[in-house]
């Protein structure tokens, strides 16, 4: 056994190590997005799985015993594999992690996935016609006259997800393009180096290093933000909550039900029943952490509606215009949006105006629209995270954002109506 077999092999068991104690990290991580979590999970399985398969070429190379062979032979096998499914993850784990910040174009994961096809088809066929490999009666392993193709198909994939990472590198800060541009170039550095040198494995360490370097700036800084965002998530239930039962309102609310007491007691009635339906949902979304129906939110909202009707009477409208109603969401979506576009849209006119509640879908996302025909005003002169006007709609992004993986898009102007469209997509959280 040469010394660079040596080096080799130390490398590769060091690699081992690393991506054990990543997973045992992982694994006694209470916070972090799960689907984040569960790809590097996977990501660190097939890095151990190429390094495994690398330590018997080192090994048992050249030996003739019995068990030497098909042991070179399983190691290879394993070895492509596992570096083809390994750059498989990696892509999918940058497509997920941009998917809360950007909607990330399909265009590049479906060219990785031919790729991996191709890839996958050539090893196959490399344990008939040695295309990317073979292994010779002396138990000798040897680069096939494809095999540059196969370092080829590798690079491609890199050179993709170098393109994805730099598309949107504006909704990256520069320690995450950083991170993510590690994974990517010292791999590509290794493999150079390989190729120049038989005998030395260096690619596989070079991507051990790298998924060192994502999960120390990318997977636990995203945990602690995870854990930030989640308090942030109690703290705006809580500025809804609060928002949404002022003394003023639950003053004038009860006003209007007292009037009501000695000219139409029925409707008092159902206009009481309202109010306690409407307190009841508001306290019950604090204890709520996954989204619920859209059928459900909806109806609390009408709860809402109905006082807000009594109100104002004939100054307020309320149109439904419903389409598909089979998605979920985060409690606490529809009415802050829709409490805005009373008391800042319509109530702002004289006259008062018309809420028009929405719902779509497209092939990729259910859609929730709310519009009002107020003043309007310009969404360039003030932003979303400024004002009390504005904090709920806020809260409602960050929700939609985190637990969703949806986008909320406010849409003005001075003079005109105001529409806000709160997009989730299709397939996240039971939406």
């Amino acid at each position: 056994m040469s010394f660079l077999n040596v080096i080799s092999i130390t490398l590769d068991i060091y690699g081992i190590l690393i991506c054990l104690t990543l997973l045992w990290c992982l694994h006694h991580s209470s916070v972090g997005q799960k689907r984040l979590n569960s790809i590097f999970f996977w990501m660190c399985l097939f890095n151990i799985g190429t390094l495994l398969g690398d330590i018997p070429n080192w090994v048992c190379e050249g030996l003739g015993r019995a068990w030497n062979k098909p042991v070179l032979w399983i190691s290879c096998l394993v070895l492509y594999l596992s570096g083809i499914f390994l750059l498989l993850a990696y892509s999918r784990y940058v497509e997920y992690y941009l998917m809360p910040k950007v909607r990330v174009h399909k265009g590049f994961i479906h060219m990785v996935n031919v790729i991996v096809i191709v890839w996958i088809g050539g090893v196959v066929l490399s344990q008939f016609n040695g295309m990317f490999y073979w292994i010779d009666s002396k138990n000798i392993y040897h680069r096939g006259s494809w095999y540059m193709v196969s370092q080829l198909l590798a690079v491609m994939i890199l050179l993709i997800d170098t393109l994805m990472v730099f598309t949107y590198k504006k909704h990256l800060r520069k320690k995450e393009i950083m991170a993510f541009s590690g994974y990517i170039i010292l791999p590509v550095i290794a493999v150079i180096v390989q190729l120049l040198f038989y005998g030395l494995s260096l690619t596989y360490s070079a991507s051990t290093i790298a998924l060192l370097i994502i999960f120390i700036d990318i997977q636990s800084e995203q945990a602690l933000l995870v854990e930030q965002m989640e308090k942030k998530l109690l703290q705006g239930r809580l500025s809804i909550l609060l928002s949404q039962i002022q003394p003023h309102f639950l003053y004038n609310s009860l006003t209007s039900i007292a009037h009501l007491c000695t000219s139409d007691a029925e409707m008092a009635r159902e206009e009481l029943i309202n109010f306690a339906h409407y307190l009841h949902g508001n306290m019950d979304s604090l204890s709520h952490e996954e989204p619920i129906s859209f059928e459900e939110e909806l109806k609390h909202t009408s709860f809402y509606l109905s006082m807000e009707r009594l109100r104002f009477e004939e100054r307020l409208q309320v149109v439904y215009n419903l389409g598909p109603q089979d998605f979920k969401l985060p409690p606490l979506t529809l009415q802050p949006i829709v409490e805005n576009a009373v008391r800042h849209g319509v109530m702002s006119r004289e006259k008062g105006g018309t809420v028009t509640i929405t719902t779509s879908e497209t092939e990729k996302d259910w859609l929730v629209i709310v519009e009002d025909d107020g003043p309007g005003f310009d969404t360039e002169d003030v932003s979303l995270r400024d004002g009390s006007r504005h904090v709920g709609i806020y809260n409602v992004q960050q929700r939609v954002e985190c637990l969703c993986g949806g986008m909320l898009e406010l849409c003005s102007q001075k003079g005109q109506n105001t529409r806000v469209i709160i997009r989730l997509p299709k397939g996240r959280n039971g939406t």
